[in-house]
């Protein structure tokens, strides 16, 4: 994730986006990286070991919806602008790493170039299982 905005010049949203997280804890942990190199990556969590009190029901009834969901398309052509998006990422994120790979590869280690094959593969994977459920989107909607 890191690689992807330090070395990769992709932007923390984007990054987010692929890793499923957030574009400010992207920015963290870049910044982070900068700052102290790998050990900025280390775990820092301040979350407590245990909880100490569960939350009561009374409060979590008032919530409609995780967060998560509540980022959720709910039209099926919100869900194929939000795969279409996707593929534009993993296809621009694999144009960054083919470039780092040509620019980067003479200094890789054995361990480096497998772990870029792996992702690489993984990637790939990911972006055909992203067309086959644009062309059922499309299908769906007589596109």
């Amino acid at each position: 994730m890191v690689r992807s905005v330090v070395q990769g010049g992709l932007k923390a949203v984007d990054v987010a986006h692929l890793f499923n997280t957030t574009p400010k804890t992207v920015a963290k942990w870049a910044k982070r990286f900068g700052a102290e190199g790998v050990e900025g990556l280390r775990d820092r969590s301040s979350k407590p070991p245990f909880i100490v009190e569960p939350n009561p029901a009374s409060h979590v009834h008032g919530l409609e919806a995780k967060p998560k969901e509540r980022l959720m398309p709910r039209t099926l052509q919100e869900q194929l602008d939000q795969v279409e998006r996707e593929i534009e990422l993993y296809l621009e994120f694999d144009k960054v790493q083919k470039g780092r790979l040509n620019r980067e590869s003479y200094l890789w280690t054995a361990e480096d170039r497998i772990e870029w094959q792996e992702m690489q593969s993984a990637s790939a994977q990911r972006v055909r299982e992203l067309r086959e459920e644009r062309d059922a989107l499309r299908k769906r909607l007589g596109l």
